[in-house]
């Protein structure tokens, strides 16, 4: 998948059904019984003869996979769950086989009552990058199973498919449990990664509100989603997402924290009739963090937005001025540049007065924040 600054993701294996004690077999040995005698060793009460087919089967191939699609009916539960983590293995090795004759069974499969073998099949999935399991897919992203929710969203992420966007949309929108919507706010931050360039504007309303939503799964992937449709899509109406961002600045979630400071500085040029004023006090709070990088982000906003609205100097400035005191040097140096930022001079005297520290390498930043600062007067 693409990464983004506010990308989360998660990869799986398959659900092997093995008691951990169990010792495998050479493969080989396990194969000279023949595909028919591997599916019915499934049926085994002994799970070393049963671990040892279904790991056959996975090395017999795409040879197994019509074999193993029937034994996905068979009555028996164990006979489903190891022929669904045999199939996960294939899919894994063989992602460009011709899987469509298969798919329909698959499908079926991801309404199995037992949660191993829907999670297996939606991890297959992801592998072989079907979009006809979409539908289907993201129904089980209601799933009462956490893990089978996981894989779903992780089929769904890898596959990819931008059709899905109304419909993981109205999911998102419903009243269904927290773990059921952050999974599937993950996949709409996936899908925007790949398609930021899809028409995203009917849903920038919901996409909004969701910045509000109790839980903190939707919040941090909504706002990666917004992060990356804001950055392609400059034309939308964006003030209408000021007041959330604005109030993302305080979520105790740093990933959300981070993508509505970084969406904010995007809107700075592009959107100057903003009531900026109403950022500024939730930036100098976020100064007093604990945490440097939250101090820096914060910052370089301030920064940003003095540059651009000289009108709220009197209150910036002196924050950045100091912030020049943090303990740490790169928030130093992030305060000296913000000041650049600000364009205003009158924070040259206080610049040279941390000159008077023993510290070399920062008299030498102090010097080049400096004549940057005389420069932007010229």
């Amino acid at each position: 998948m693409l990464a983004g600054a506010c990308a989360i993701g998660v990869s799986f294996v398959g659900i092997s059904p093995k008691n951990e004690h169990i010792l495998a077999l050479p493969a080989a040995h396990a194969a000279e019984l023949g595909t028919a005698n591997l599916i019915g060793n499934l049926r085994s009460s002994d799970e070393n003869v049963q671990y040892n087919s279904a790991d056959a089967l996975a090395k017999v191939g795409k040879p197994a996979v019509p074999a193993l699609i029937e034994a996905l009916k068979d009555k028996n539960e164990s006979v489903r769950e190891y022929a669904s983590w045999a199939l996960v293995s294939i899919a894994r090795e063989h992602p460009k086989y011709d899987w469509r004759s298969a798919a329909p069974a698959l499908i079926d499969a991801l309404k199995d009552e037992n949660w191993v073998v829907r999670a297996n099949v939606a991890t297959a999935f992801a592998e072989t990058d079907d979009a006809s399991a979409v539908p289907a897919l993201i129904e089980r992203l209601r799933d009462e199973d956490s893990e089978v929710r996981a894989r779903a969203a992780t089929a769904l992420e890898w596959i990819g498919d931008k059709s899905a966007v109304p419909s993981l949309m109205k999911l998102l929108n419903s009243y269904n449990p927290d773990a059921q919507r952050s999974a599937t706010a993950r996949v709409l931050e996936f899908i925007a990664q790949k398609y930021p360039e899809y028409d995203w504007k009917p849903f920038v309303p919901v996409l909004i509100e969701k910045l509000g939503d109790n839980a903190v799964g939707v919040r941090r992937n909504i706002s990666g989603v917004l992060w990356n449709i804001t950055a392609d899509h400059p034309d939308y109406a964006w003030k209408q997402a000021f007041p959330a961002l604005i109030n993302s600045l305080g979520d105790k979630d740093e990933h959300v924290q981070f993508c509505a400071l970084w969406m904010l500085r995007r809107f700075v040029s592009q959107s100057p009739e903003y009531e900026w004023n109403t950022a500024v006090y939730p930036l100098l709070e976020m100064l007093e963090s604990n945490k440097g990088h939250v101090r820096d982000d914060a910052v370089h906003l301030l920064g940003n937005i003095a540059g651009k609205h000289p009108e709220y100097n009197s209150i910036v400035i002196p924050a950045l001025i100091e912030a020049l005191n943090d303990w740490n040097l790169a928030g130093k140096e992030s305060a000296a540049w913000a000041l650049v930022d600000a364009k205003d001079l009158s924070a040259i005297p206080a610049l040279l007065e941390t000159q008077k520290s023993d510290d070399e390498e920062w008299k030498d930043i102090v010097r080049t924040v400096v004549g940057h600062l005389y420069a932007t007067k010229q």
